[in-house]
């Protein structure tokens, strides 16, 4: 998705104290309108307010001019519409894209074929797998032999693990604050006599590499950690935990579900065994997803009864839902970086818009490195359960949790894992931007936010409170 559209005009910033800023003029003129159109956009709410100058004047930051391209172009574009449902909870699953739709109906329809069958069908069909295979490769930067296609997620991860014992693993290394997929299998493989080391995390939810290097590390053992946090967006040090791992002979994998799609991925040259990735998460299909695994990973058959997915994942393929997972990846291969630019600065500016309604709130993971899409917020004082259903009852779409834990009565065990109270986890929501959020949709997602928190009994940003933030000489 293009963020600025055609509205590409260089502008040059002024700078202000040593920060940079544009003025009104130069947004006008980068965004092909009248000085009078940011007035106006301004006064209905629609554009960010930017900073007041002691002489009056008002100027933005690029992050602002960013968002302010977005809203023009958008205005230009046949597709827009008023917003009347915001949805936020992009990490639990992407709309998909309407040529998504279009092929997954095609795969379903005139290109119909089951991929294992011997006549032309299903060679066709074989034959459109195999090209979406290629497509799921490039966009992690695999070869086409290291992508087994699964039900999703779960299952990708559930192959990784459930059965380590039967391969020769005798160690399992992970982390407190994984995927629920993950987590559920440790006391099965502790009953198959498996040694389960779990790392915990600080305060902003990253591992500390120290405590894996204090682990035993060999051949015979399996460290899997999750890339992007489902929660609070928080990227763990993959790299360098793949690195020490593979330098003692072990294997691992991580979660990159919620990594994938988000920035750049080179699997081959990297030192990661196996990773999971989804299709919802990056606007395709629910239901498929992928397990990338190079050669000599130690991987049993998730089931016994056919030859498919190289007898890995017998059964026969989701075979519209690949077809969609391939045009999906090749989409957001090819707008990953205005993608990611467009994330960041929504998400940006929507935490920005909390700071200056709500006086005590904490953005879980802050300080630590987060995928530009996803963040987590606590506000003091307020039922976050009750902060879900008003904003639900607005139109406006979050949660609390990882969705396949949204509907337990208990708080969040990443947060808990960060060292939040009970009640602090209680009191926090997840937010997720993607492709098609908008920034109007974020603004009023926003406000909604923080008039719905404040009725729950959250304290207020004060009015002089709010200018000086906002003031700059």
């Amino acid at each position: 998705m293009e963020v600025a559209t055609r509205y590409t005009t260089r502008v040059m910033p002024s700078e202000i104290d040593g920060s940079i800023f544009y003025t009104s003029t130069d947004v006008a003129e980068a965004c092909g309108v009248s000085r009078q159109t940011i007035w106006r956009w301004r006064q209905y709410g629609l554009i960010p307010v930017g900073r007041t100058r002691r002489t009056g004047s008002v100027v933005f930051t690029q992050n602002e001019l960013e968002y302010i391209r977005a809203h023009a172009g958008q205005l230009d574009s046949r597709d827009f519409a008023p917003v009347t449902e915001v949805y936020l909870d992009n990490a639990a699953s992407t709309k998909p894209l309407a040529s998504v739709r279009d092929a997954v109906s095609r795969a379903m329809d005139i290109e119909f074929g089951n991929p294992s069958s011997a006549h032309g069908a299903g060679r066709r069909a074989r034959q459109a797998v195999e090209d979406a295979r290629d497509q799921v490769a490039a966009l992690v930067g695999a070869d086409r032999g290291h992508v087994i296609f699964t039900s999703g997620g779960t299952e990708a991860n559930s192959l990784m693990l459930r059965q380590c014992a039967r391969v020769g693993y005798r160690r399992v290394i992970t982390t407190a604050v994984e995927h629920s997929s993950v987590l559920e299998h440790l006391d099965a493989l502790r009953e198959h006599g498996i040694d389960v080391v779990v790392l915990p995390v600080d305060a902003d939810g990253r591992i500390s590499l120290n405590a894996l290097r204090a682990c035993v590390v060999d051949s015979e053992t399996l460290v899997s950690i999750q890339w992007a946090n489902n929660e609070t967006g928080v990227l763990q040090p993959v790299h360098d935990a793949a690195t020490y791992v593979a330098s003692l002979g072990g294997t691992f994998h991580t979660d990159a579900a919620q990594a994938v799609g988000k920035m750049p991925i080179d699997f081959v040259s990297s030192t990661i065994s196996a990773m999971t990735i989804t299709s919802h998460k990056l606007h395709g299909p629910q239901g498929v997803g992928a397990l990338i695994a190079k050669s000599g990973v130690r991987l049993p058959p998730m089931q016994l009864g056919g030859s498919q997915e190289r007898g890995r994942r017998p059964g026969t393929e989701n075979y519209p839902g690949i077809i969609g997972f391939g045009v999906a990846a090749e989409h957001r291969l090819a707008t990953m970086r205005n993608f990611a630019r467009h994330t960041r600065s929504l998400r940006d500016m929507f935490e920005s818009r909390l700071r200056e309604g709500v006086a005590d709130l904490r953005f879980n993971g802050i300080k630590a490195d987060r995928v530009g899409t996803t963040g987590s917020v606590t506000i003091s004082g307020i039922d976050g359960q009750a902060l879900v259903a008003q904003l639900d009852a607005r139109g406006v779409r979050v949660s609390q949790s990882s969705a396949c834990t949204n509907m337990r009565p208990e708080p969040s065990y990443v947060l808990r894992g960060m060292g939040l109270s009970e009640d602090a986890a209680y009191a926090s929501i997840r937010y997720a931007m993607s492709e098609d959020s908008t920034f109007e949709g974020c603004t009023r997602a926003a406000d909604a936010i923080i008039e719905c928190a404040i009725a729950l009994g959250a304290k207020p940003v004060s009015e002089g409170s709010m200018r000086s933030r906002r003031e700059v000489p």
